[in-house]
């Protein structure tokens, strides 16, 4: 029975797969993880390795990785652009920072936070 080297055997994706739905993250993810430390389904540093130790490794990688990028904060929404004499928000773009109100013509700067 010939196994083939480019693929691993299904039963051995199943886990790395299942660690990333774990993770919560894609198993994209996880296998770009994977192939960026070098590891493969079998493979440590040119080493074989049961597929227990590497999904240890990988677990450990996952979760480094994710400290590394924590969930970004809600950014505060943009000052409007409104125009400070009648209050509409209805504009023609001048430059990035300046703007003239469509109803009373008025040219204004962007409100900065």
């Amino acid at each position: 029975m010939a196994i083939s080297l480019r693929r691993p055997p299904r039963e051995r994706l199943l886990p790395i797969n299942a660690l990333a739905d774990q993770a919560g993250i894609s198993r994209a993810t996880a296998w770009r993880i994977v192939s960026r430390a070098g590891l493969t389904h079998h493979r440590v540093s040119g080493q074989r390795e049961s597929c227990i130790d590497v999904l240890d490794l990988v677990a450990d990688l996952v979760a480094r990785q994710l400290g590394k990028r924590p969930a970004p904060e809600p950014q505060p929404s943009a000052p409007p652009w409104q125009c400070p004499q009648c209050g509409h928000a209805a504009y023609e773009e001048l430059s990035h920072e300046r703007r003239r109100c469509h109803h009373c013509r008025q040219t204004f700067i962007r409100r900065t936070a």
